[in-house]
């Protein structure tokens, strides 16, 4: 092959124009020499060819970096946002349930209140007399005007208390909550949520500040003490009507609840 190419090269310079003496001193030259300068100007092709092909690799894999750079760059964002976004569905669902909880334990105590073995209770202490005492007729309009005793509102009184546990307590964590889970809801749904809350608050007031009238001056808050038995019977009575406002109201929010509980209503 390198003979070949020593052949080859002396034919091409024989039809150069050159110079008669620089012919004859190249074509003088010994074939080693070419031999040589053949081997040399094939290495140096080699090694040209060698550069580039490496400077192409090195380009390649330059670009296939930035690639794969760029495509962790986009999945380290889309996790980090997907860990927000579970981040803030986390939240908002411990927010919601912490709420839930708050107001159906409100809610609980409050239907409680008005159960009948809760009012059975109460009449049982403040033991009024009857016009018949048939137990079909003992119903609070067949009650006898001042039949019942003073220390006797007071433990009625004392036992309505009891059964209204911690409401005031309750009430006010109950309306802390609701300034965390507000946060979340549209101007409706905040606005339905709102009024039960208030009601629910306005309600516990309404008993306790009479409870606590009726324990301190009992003489004169005589016939208020009528309004805590016989609760159902009465649908008259402000209490009673305010709670089943609350009762209406209280499925609207478990709806709002379900809304934001439901996996497929995250997103809106």
């Amino acid at each position: 092959m390198i003979q070949y190419l020593v052949v080859e090269f002396i034919r091409t310079i024989s039809h150069f124009t050159l110079g008669q003496g620089t012919k004859e001193f190249l074509l003088k030259l010994p074939v080693g020499f070419w031999t040589l300068a053949s081997g040399l100007v094939t290495a140096g092709v080699a090694i040209l060819t060698l550069v580039v092909t490496q400077m192409m690799n090195l380009k390649k894999q330059e670009r296939q970096a930035k690639t794969q750079n760029e495509a962790l760059t986009t999945q380290l964002n889309h996790q980090r946002e997907l860990a927000y976004r579970q981040h803030f569905l986390d939240k908002r669902t411990e927010i919601l349930l912490d709420f839930q909880k708050k107001i159906e334990e409100c809610i609980d105590l409050l239907e409680y209140f008005y159960s009948i073995s809760a009012d059975d209770d109460r009449i049982e202490k403040l033991r009024p007399k009857y016009k018949d005492m048939n137990v079909a007729n003992m119903i609070k309009k067949n009650i006898i005007k001042n039949s019942y005793h003073r220390d006797n509102i007071v433990e009625m009184a004392n036992l309505a208390l009891e059964q209204l546990s911690d409401i005031e307590k309750r009430t006010l964590s109950l309306q802390n909550a609701f300034r965390l889970f507000a946060i979340y809801l549209d101007d409706d749904e905040r606005y339905k949520v709102f009024e039960t809350v208030w009601q629910i608050d306005y309600l516990q007031m309404l008993y306790i500040s009479s409870l606590k009238k009726l324990q301190q001056e009992p003489l004169n808050y005589y016939p208020s003490a009528l309004k805590f038995i016989h609760i159902g019977e009465d649908i008259d009575n402000s209490y009673y009507t305010l709670m089943k406002d609350i009762d209406s109201k209280i499925y609207d929010v478990r709806d709002i609840f379900k809304k934001y509980l439901y996996i497929h209503k995250l997103d809106d």
